[in-house]
């Protein structure tokens, strides 16, 4: 079954901003995985992989948290939420248990990934 139209329109978008962004089908759901990801200053290592895990009913049901690969730290600490590990698609994900209320007609995988940041900017 191949992604939703919506879903492939929102990677179209985050690849227009310069993202390098692929989907891995594992019916129901799609591994969305954003390659590279600058992280701010404070976060090491510098990038890192990031996921993200929709199914055939996005934008109906909602994304929730993020994955990272390699394991992102904050002065050499986990990111609170972020200490559990998951295996997905070959290799050991960092989940990230962020959550937020999650409206289908205003929020995109964009928006989603604004979110994380914005997180991340308020962590330290």
């Amino acid at each position: 079954m191949p992604p939703p139209a919506r879903l492939l329109a929102d990677v179209e978008a985050l690849a227009a901003d310069g993202h390098s962004v692929t989907i891995v089908e594992e019916h129901p759901r799609y591994f969305v995985i954003i390659q590279g990801l600058a992280l701010p200053s404070l976060y090491e290592p510098e990038t890192t992989d990031l996921m993200v895990i929709a199914d055939y009913q996005y934008p109906l049901s909602a994304l929730d948290m993020y994955w990272a690969c390699p394991a992102v730290r904050i002065n050499g600490a986990f990111p609170q939420g972020a200490d559990q590990f998951s295996d997905f698609i070959d290799r050991k994900w960092q989940r990230w248990s962020w959550h937020y209320t999650w409206n289908p007609s205003v929020h995109s995988l964009r928006s989603h990934l604004e979110v994380f940041f914005d997180r991340l900017d308020h962590a330290s």
